[in-house]
């Protein structure tokens, strides 16, 4: 598509919920202070469990968003996602708007990886205990994975294109550049796109466990996560949500909404490689990134700082390393690069949506944030990760990447809004 005859793409509203902070201010002012939001699991029981820490969200209190009656019929996977989109939409200033309208030129694309898992697990564990009786009346309808799209529609009474994404850890990186060509196409003139994950069961942390994924450092959860670290040892499994606004140019400036910044590319590959390792050579990886620089119109020295997917996997963040060094040549030594996950934990499907959310305020404020525990770098990690502390510095241009199990790839390219 020729970018110059399309519609521009502005972001106008932002909502997270994370480990390190619930709505935006609270998770930009944990980003600041280095804050980790791992620690030792309270969501179950894991005293017998070989990992027994991960990123929860302790300050959420669905009552501070929404009345009881859907706090009742929804589980944490859709209240998390409903109350991001709450978020974003009244930092957009479309309440109004959206009430009582027939808001059919409004999308929402929500990613996830696994969905409502948490609460079917919890649900067949009551089935078990107690039988069919005590089975509540809303579990068909909340274990779907598209339930959180379907609460969030209904909430605001959207007419048009409701769809959810499942590319793996992918996911929400997919969900928000699917949207963006929906606008930028004309499909659609205003999207609601993110993602929400609450995987933290004891059936998802043993099933990543066994396969070695997991850090065992249940006695020092905050520096668990050390991603491109030569000590890494794996992965910290967080929840999460993140949802945005992406808005037609033209809607938004007319309306005199606040502009975060203008997504302008997005690529998307897959490995056909392995179900759990990405491609050692990075080929595909690389070329996701790639397609979204061409996508958006950009040269790859005009990047100025690349969000790493960057999980503290052994595999992963040495190929993203090679992937880097493919796309961006002699610049990729010049690139500013850092792992939001060695802040928040990993959130699986939700990752890549909080990360775009962090992009977007990092350039706001003009500030990188670091990777947290970075004190030993991997010799094939060789690039600037921005180790411990976070820089000041002037930003126009991001690359927001992530990669899933299965050899997903999506990147975003996002800029500085210049009208």
């Amino acid at each position: 598509m020729n970018r110059r005859a399309s519609r521009r793409v502005v972001i106008t509203g932002l909502g997270i919920l994370s480990s390190i902070g619930v709505g935006k201010e609270q998770f930009w002012n944990g980003v600041r202070s280095n804050r980790c939001g791992v620690g030792p699991i309270t969501l179950f029981s894991a005293e017998t469990f070989p990992v027994r820490i991960a990123g929860e969200i302790r300050d959420f209190n669905g009552h501070d968003f929404f009345p009881r009656d859907i706090i009742r019929r929804v589980d944490r996977f859709g209240l998390l996602g409903l109350a991001a989109a709450k978020e974003a939409i009244e930092d957009a200033g479309l309440v109004d708007e959206l009430r009582g309208r027939e808001n059919e030129n409004i999308s929402v694309l929500v990613g996830t990886s696994v969905g409502a898992l948490a609460h079917a697990e919890r649900t067949h564990g009551v089935f078990l205990e107690k039988g069919t009786k005590r089975i509540s009346p809303y579990f068909n309808s909340n274990v779907i994975s598209s339930s959180c799209a379907t609460q969030i529609a209904l909430m605001f009474g959207i007419h048009g294109d409701v769809q959810s994404v499942t590319t793996a850890c992918a996911s929400g990186t997919t969900a928000i550049g699917e949207a963006f060509h929906k606008i930028r196409s004309g499909q659609t003139d205003v999207s609601i796109a993110g993602a929400s994950e609450s995987p933290i069961t004891p059936l998802v942390i043993s099933a990543f466990a066994t396969v070695g994924l997991l850090s065992t450092d249940n006695d020092s959860p905050k520096t668990a996560c050390r991603p491109f670290s030569k000590d890494r040892n794996g992965t910290v499994i967080a929840e999460g949500a993140a949802m945005v606004i992406l808005e037609e140019l033209d809607r938004a400036v007319t309306r005199g909404a606040h502009i975060y910044g203008e997504i302008v590319g997005y690529g998307c590959t897959f490995d056909s490689y392995h179900v759990l390792q990405p491609l050692p050579c990075a080929q595909f990886a690389a070329q996701a990134i790639t397609k979204a620089l061409d996508d958006g119109g950009v040269l790859p020295q005009e990047v100025d700082y690349y969000n790493a997917h960057g999980t503290a996997s052994l595999y992963n963040d040495k190929t993203e390393t090679l992937a880097v060094k493919k796309v961006f040549g002699d610049h990729a030594h010049h690139l500013l690069i850092s792992s939001t996950k060695s802040l928040i934990g990993h959130t699986l499907g939700a990752c890549g949506a909080l990360e775009f959310v962090a992009c977007l305020l990092m350039l706001k404020n003009q500030y990188i944030h670091p990777t947290l525990n970075l004190r030993q770098p991997d010799p094939e990690c060789d690039l600037d990760y921005v180790p411990l502390q976070g820089r000041e510095m002037v930003i126009k241009t991001i690359v927001e990447n992530s990669t899933g199990f299965g050899g997903y790839n999506a990147a975003c390219v996002i800029k500085r809004f210049e009208s």
